[in-house]
C-alpha cells in the first residue's frame, strides 16, 4: 500500500489517495487518516472525525476528536 498526499481540495479540506497493492485506489479525508493512525484502527461506520475549533484547515491531532455521526450532525446545528 502507498499513500499519496495530503492534497488540498477546493473546499480547503485535505485528503489522501491510497493505492493498494492490487492497484485499486481510494481517497480518504486527511483528518480521518490521522486519527486512524493515532488509534491504530479504522473508524467504525458510525464514527466521524470532528475539528474541535471548527477550523477545517487545522488538522493538528490535538484539534481532532471522534464523534458519532448523529452527535456530529447535532453539533453542526
Amino acid at each position: 500500500m502507498k499513500v499519496y498526499g495530503p492534497y488540498l481540495r477546493k473546499d480547503l479540506r485535505k485528503h489522501i489517495v491510497i493505492v493498494k497493492d492490487d492497484g485499486s485506489k481510494t481517497t480518504k479525508s486527511f483528518p480521518k487518516y490521522l486519527m486512524e493512525n493515532k488509534l491504530g484502527r479504522e473508524l467504525a461506520d458510525d464514527e466521524t472525525v470532528d475539528h474541535k475549533d471548527e477550523d477545517k484547515t487545522n488538522n493538528d491531532i490535538d484539534n481532532l476528536q471522534i464523534l458519532s455521526r448523529s452527535d456530529n450532525a447535532k453539533k453542526a446545528m
